[in-house]
């Protein structure tokens, strides 16, 4: 990996495949009972204990500003977020496709942080843990093999998650 031509960037970092989807429940669905909620801090983000969130996060600000402040504060300079299921990947496409300007806001806050802190974000939009059974559809109605495919070119969910990830990027 370069950075800017520098061979001699060296990264260290975590995986968070719950902290933006737990952000897009609470700053965008409006279920404030998982603000702060990561998968990294504070104990495990499925334990249903208020401890376990970043206390700051009364807002998309203050959360990702704290998130971002603890990663650097523990000499983390990347963090690989995002969908790691059909869970997360659902939640981000829906907001996507539901709240677009409240989705784009979230991730522009979230980026805008993590440069206010040294943190590179490597940006996941689709996981799955069910592959090859039943990937995310993306919208698809699942009725036959054209429409309902996502790794299929030219079916409905292909297209739909190409526009998805076009879009974000």
């Amino acid at each position: 990996i370069t950075v800017n031509g520098d061979t001699a960037a060296r990264f260290f970092g975590v995986v968070d495949t719950t902290a933006l989807q737990f952000a897009v429940m609470a700053y965008i669905n409006g279920d404030t009972s998982v603000a702060g909620r990561t998968s990294v801090f504070n104990g495990p983000d499925t334990s249903g204990d208020a401890a376990a969130t970043i206390p700051q996060n009364a807002s998309p600000e203050a959360f990702w500003n704290q998130y971002f402040a603890l990663l650097n504060y523990y000499n983390c300079n990347l963090v690989r977020i995002g969908a790691g299921d059909t869970w997360g990947t659902d939640l981000q496409y829906q907001a996507y496709v539901n709240h677009r300007a409240e989705y784009f806001g979230l991730l522009d806050t979230m980026l805008d942080k993590a440069e206010k802190h040294g943190v590179w974000v490597v940006l996941v939009l689709a996981g799955s843990q069910s592959e090859p059974e039943a990937p995310y559809p993306f919208g698809a109605v699942a009725s036959d093999e054209r429409t309902d495919k996502v790794f299929s070119p030219g079916s409905d969910a292909f297209n739909h998650y190409i526009g998805y990830c076009n879009e974000v990027m």
